[in-house]
């Protein structure tokens, strides 16, 4: 005798995982295999032995209360629990770069939802984010910090930002002490890609030293043999990136025989490191020293976003 338990697939195309059929032996009152399709999941018993017909009862009964389990599970999508792994979210919402924090945070949550919605990708566990606003204030930061650490509800899995270098740099060398892995998503500073002093550090996007090949193709490209540079130094606190990138990419222009021949720095207001490059053209060309090796036509630029604007009003 043959006992086969199964229902209509769910929706339509769906198959049915069936392999194997139920055999039950009247000869010796035991069952050996009982099988139990439920559209597309299938579950199997085993029993061996002579248990006699109330347990060959039994271990049928018990295939059957399996099965309207899991059709039930099935038609109303219960899922187990996920464990939910919260992200430490620094961003600037407020001050003079707010506006970095609130266009990035769409994205954030876009993502999120894209993750959690993949079975593919942590099937056991949620993504959570926690949104903090730093201010671009690193006392701020380390504060907003602490207190996600020491929250017993939450179990922090990765630190992510921030937008701002004053923030970002002293958060990953704290993040390395506690043995957090540190995600920015809009830091360039070089100094960041220093793997022996931020081993748990990374980022969504290049550093300042990163665009320097770049810049060397493009002189090369048109042949120009002979360049100034004019960056932002560090006077304006934290701001030595500038400084750091300029001379890998001095570094970079000597190595392909590429002469800078001016350079020029400034803190605040470019205006006068800007006349002094002018100045020296203007001597030049007066002279009529034609040396290729000295003459300034193009200038390579390496500062804040805020002092481009001042660069191109003078």
């Amino acid at each position: 005798m043959v006992i086969r338990l199964s229902r209509p697939p769910s929706q339509p195309g769906a198959v049915e995982s069936s392999r194997t059929y139920t055999d039950y032996s009247q000869k010796d009152g035991t069952y050996r295999h009982v099988e139990v399709i439920t559209g597309s999941m299938a579950v199997a018993m085993m029993a061996r032995g002579g248990g006699g017909k109330t347990s060959n009862f039994r271990g049928l009964l018990c295939c059957l209360l399996m099965a309207a389990w899991l059709g039930l599970t099935e038609s109303s999508g219960i899922k187990a629990r996920k464990r939910e792994l919260y992200i430490a979210g620094l961003f600037p919402f407020t001050g003079t770069h707010g506006s970095v924090g609130r266009g990035v945070k769409p994205a954030v949550d876009l993502a999120l939802r894209h993750v959690n919605n993949d079975r593919s990708i942590l099937p056991e566990y949620e993504l959570k984010i926690t949104f903090n606003d730093s201010k671009c204030d690193m006392a701020v930061a380390t504060k907003a910090f602490f207190d996600l650490t020491y929250d017993n509800a939450t179990t922090d899995a990765i630190l992510f930002g921030d937008a701002c270098y004053s923030v970002t740099g002293p958060m990953a060398e704290i993040s390395r002490e506690w043995g957090m892995f540190q995600l920015s998503y809009g830091d360039t500073d070089p100094l960041l890609s220093d793997r022996d002093k931020y081993p748990n550090f990374f980022r969504t996007v290049p550093s300042d030293s990163d665009y320097n090949p770049a810049r060397l193709a493009l002189l090369r490209h048109f042949n120009w043999s002979s360049v100034g540079t004019l960056f932002q130094d560090a006077s304006q606190g934290g701001a030595a990136r500038y400084g750091y990138a300029h001379n890998r990419f001095d570094s970079l222009m000597e190595k392909h025989t590429i002469n800078v021949s001016k350079v020029e720095s400034f803190a605040d207001d470019p205006s006068t490191a800007i006349q002094n490059l002018r100045n020296r053209l203007a001597t030049k060309l007066k002279l009529k020293e034609r040396n290729e090796d000295h003459d300034i036509r193009i200038i390579v630029g390496n500062f804040a976003e805020n002092m481009a604007r001042k660069t191109r009003r003078r």
